[in-house]
C-alpha cells in the first residue's frame, strides 16, 4: 500500500483552532478522519489501542501544544496502560502537603475537567 498524506501549517485564531480541534474528535467518535487539503486527502480509521504523546511548554510568553496519535489497524486495547492525565482550563491548584484537609479545601467548588 502507498503512502498518503497530507500537512497543513498554518496560522488559526482560538475558536478556529477550536473547531479544528472538535472536528477532529466528532470525526474519531464517528470512526473516521477524512483530512483533506485541497485535492489530496487521507482517510484514518482509529485503532481500539491508541498511543498518545501530549507536550505542553511556555517559555518567554510563547506556548507550544502538541499532539501525536499512532495506531495500527484494530489492535487489542490495553487499558491498564492509560496514564491519568488531565486537560482542562482551570489551572491546579498545588498545595504543599498537609496532613489533613481544612474546612475550606472541603467547602471549594468543583473545578470541571475531564480526565482522560
Amino acid at each position: 500500500m502507498k503512502k498518503t498524506e497530507v500537512e497543513v501549517k498554518c496560522t488559526m485564531n482560538p475558536e478556529t483552532a477550536a473547531q479544528l480541534l472538535e472536528d477532529l474528535a466528532k470525526s474519531f467518535r464517528e470512526g473516521k478522519l477524512v483530512v483533506q487539503k485541497d485535492t489530496s486527502f487521507v482517510t484514518l480509521i482509529p485503532g481500539s489501542d491508541i498511543q498518545v504523546e501530549l507536550a505542553a511548554t511556555s517559555k518567554k510568553g510563547k506556548y507550544k501544544l502538541e499532539l501525536e496519535m499512532k495506531w495500527r489497524e484494530m489492535e487489542a486495547l490495553n487499558e491498564d496502560a492509560t496514564p491519568a492525565v488531565i486537560v482542562s482550563c482551570e489551572e491546579p491548584c498545588i498545595e504543599e502537603e498537609t496532613p489533613n484537609p481544612t474546612d475550606e479545601d472541603e467547602n471549594r467548588d468543583d473545578i470541571l475537567f475531564r480526565k482522560f
